[in-house]
């Protein structure tokens, strides 16, 4: 048999569904429902996300969905950086530089990461 011409695309190998069988078919599995992947609601993402913004917060503020990271948190950019690469990880998603821009406070960052994650928190 001759080298077989299938790239699997962007999509199929960051959801793992496609595979190929022995004689080279192409198949596809079902997409995993997102309640499957990220079985969490608001409650679990905000409560992993308090986790996180605890070694940031260092003035010890109290964290409401109303707190800011700019005025309240006092976040300079490379603590933004930081933060955000830590929810990047622990939520395996990503956060564009325009999201970010747009994410004032905390309640529209539990907001976006449920989005993200595909729970719609």
């Amino acid at each position: 048999m001759g080298q077989m011409g299938y790239r699997m695309t962007l999509v199929e190998a960051k959801q793992g569904t496609a595979t190929l069988d022995m004689t080279g078919a192409r198949r596809f599995a079902p997409p995993h429902q997102a309640s499957e992947r990220h079985a969490m609601d608001r409650a679990a993402i905000d409560s992993r996300i308090r986790t996180l913004i605890e070694p940031f917060n260092k003035k010890a503020v109290t964290i409401t969905d109303a707190t800011t990271f700019a005025g309240d948190l006092e976040f300079d950019s490379l603590t933004v950086m930081d933060f955000v690469a830590e929810i990047e990880d622990e939520f395996d998603v990503i956060i564009s530089m325009n999201q970010q821009a747009e994410i004032e406070n905390y309640g529209q960052l539990v907001t976006a990461v449920g989005t993200l994650a595909g729970d719609d928190a």
